[in-house]
């Protein structure tokens, strides 16, 4: 937990020779580490990451300093945003705890408030935009089953008895809480889940295939090609390769 009574000794550098010094720290930010650490809701990974970028930019004057912060914060979320767009999990809730979010930092005046806001920063990242349940008072086991479904969505192990096991609840009611309040069963929630984050893979990213299937749990490529061409309609590749020539047809 950060210290509320912060005293930063200052001593101010211009800014186009703080970004050049300091290039990979501000970039770290958007790393595969970085990314990483958010897809598994990592909050204390987010807030390692986060406190170090801020008490980076300390040679800097302070306007800078709050300029570069903002910046950094602000996009973060906007980024996670269209994410969350091309991913189709935008829902209007979501948009307006981000809205509010971006509110309060444009309201924070000097790198002090950003760094004792980054907890609430990650917590609405995290538990508003990232894993935003519907569910938390009317059917809290559904709501944390679908907090561990996006926190475990790489995990070969993830289904409805490793779900049921966390939850200490049968199968049989697990996938009945899914029935009634999304309209499918747990296990195809699951898959639903699994195929947006691969199909974002593949079509946003340049990762091979191999690396994709690996990074979803699958072992059997046969059975990787099988499951997304049962929910895509095509393989991988083919998919890949119809989305890319549609972009190319449009630029």
């Amino acid at each position: 937990m950060l210290s509320r009574d912060i005293v930063f000794h200052m001593t101010s550098v211009p800014l186009a020779d703080w970004i050049e010094k300091n290039e990979e720290q501000l970039t770290s930010i958007w790393d595969g580490r970085w990314s990483v650490v958010v897809q598994r809701g990592d909050k204390h990974g987010m807030e390692e990451a986060l406190s170090s970028f801020c008490y980076s930019i300390l040679d800097l004057e302070e306007t800078e300093q709050v300029f570069v912060a903002r910046t950094v914060f602000v996009s973060i979320i906007t980024d996670l945003l269209r994410t969350q767009g091309k991913k189709r999990a935008l829902r209007p809730e979501i948009l307006q705890e981000a809205y509010q979010m971006i509110y309060k930092i444009e309201c924070w005046e000097n790198i002090s408030e950003f760094i004792l806001g980054i907890q609430g920063f990650i917590d609405t990242i995290v538990d508003k935009i990232l894993f935003y349940s519907p569910f938390f008072e009317t059917c809290p086991h559904l709501d944390r089953a679908i907090r561990i479904i996006n926190q475990h969505i790489t995990n070969r192990d993830l289904s409805v008895s490793f779900l049921a096991e966390h939850l200490i609840l049968s199968t049989t009611h697990l996938s009945n809480l899914f029935r009634l309040n999304l309209g499918m069963n747990a296990s195809d929630y699951i898959a639903k889940r699994k195929i947006a984050e691969i199909t974002y893979d593949i079509v946003h990213t340049s990762l091979p295939l191999a690396d994709i299937r690996e990074k979803y749990g699958f072992i059997s490529h046969s059975h990787f090609i099988q499951f997304f061409k049962r929910h895509q309609g095509k393989t991988p590749l083919k998919y890949r390769q119809h989305v890319t020539s549609i972009v190319g047809d449009n630029e």
